[in-house]
């Protein structure tokens, strides 16, 4: 038999570095065709099975191999690594020249192929303290001048590695910026930075990957903290007599005979911007001392 064969493999070059090696994985469903070594009459066409494979039965001779990147699909980088590993495909999808005599079987005709559906998801949220655990909540109430821990998780969830990962949160002050390096396919990186809360803030983070083919993608996150400033003001006085508080407002000062009966009175009110719970009032000078539970104000 004098018949020739040209193969073999389609594969998705997940880490990007040209050569069939750990993570990659067979792509089938690609069209390959088959042309005269020289010319542009075209010969044949196949497309590659389950496994990523695909073959030529031909005459001794010369020959080239087109493979057709599916949608969303481009060429890793050619010739990157011995015949047996590497990728022979050209950006327009050529092989080089092939030729092969009488019985020659040549299964060295691969095409490395890389995403171009790439992306990146950031989450932000924010918890209560400084150095707190994440992830936190999208909302915070947070009391005027107390820390709070600002969250971001990102993760590329593309179908393509990312470099020159870069975090920004320009609302948070100091202003936030930190590059991450390189994220693979799926990876997620958490990163946290503390921060003084001292006025209402909606702030949103950005982050930016550089995949290896294609304009650079982004995606944004916002959180938000309320700050507020709860207060309270105590007003106390006393008038002379009992008569079950009903003279309260008292004064400031009464003079009075030993053993005579006083009355004193008590205002609480709420003047700061959030519900206060559990409000009570204590007077230690008093005998006996004075602790009088007013609940939620």
């Amino acid at each position: 038999d004098e018949s020739s064969q040209i193969g073999d493999y389609v594969f998705l070059d997940v880490n990007e570095n040209g050569v069939q090696d750990g993570p990659d994985n067979a792509v089938p469903g690609v069209t390959v065709e088959l042309y005269e070594g020289r010319g542009t009459n075209q010969l044949g066409t196949t497309v590659t099975d389950g496994a990523g494979l695909y073959s030529f039965i031909v005459p001794p001779g010369d020959y080239r191999v087109r493979f057709i990147a599916p949608v969303g699909r481009d060429f890793t980088t050619a010739d990157n690594g011995g015949d047996d590993v590497d990728s022979d495909a050209a950006p327009d999808g050529f092989s080089p020249v092939i030729s092969v005599a009488a019985g020659e079987v040549n299964n060295t005709v691969d095409a490395g192929l890389i995403s171009l559906n790439s992306s990146i998801v950031l989450q932000k949220t924010v918890v209560a303290g400084s150095g707190a655990p994440c992830p936190g909540v999208e909302i915070l109430t947070a009391t005027n001048g107390t820390p709070v821990t600002y969250c971001f998780v990102v993760t590329n969830s593309g179908e393509s590695s990312l470099s020159d990962v870069t975090l920004t949160d320009n609302d948070i002050t100091p202003v936030f910026n930190q590059n991450l390096g390189f994220l693979g396919i799926g990876q997620s990186v958490t990163v946290s930075v503390s921060r003084v809360a001292t006025n209402d803030l909606i702030n949103t983070a950005t982050v930016v990957g550089t995949p290896p083919s294609g304009p650079p993608v982004t995606d944004d996150d916002p959180a938000e903290v309320d700050v507020i400033n709860p207060d309270l003001a105590l007003s106390k006085t006393v008038y002379l007599g009992h008569n079950g508080g009903a003279s309260c407002q008292g004064v400031e000062l009464v003079t009075s005979t030993n053993g005579a009966p006083v009355t004193y009175c008590f205002v609480v009110t709420n003047t700061g911007d959030a519900d206060l719970t559990n409000v009570a009032i204590t007077d230690n000078d008093l005998n006996p001392i004075v602790l009088l539970n007013v609940g939620n104000l």
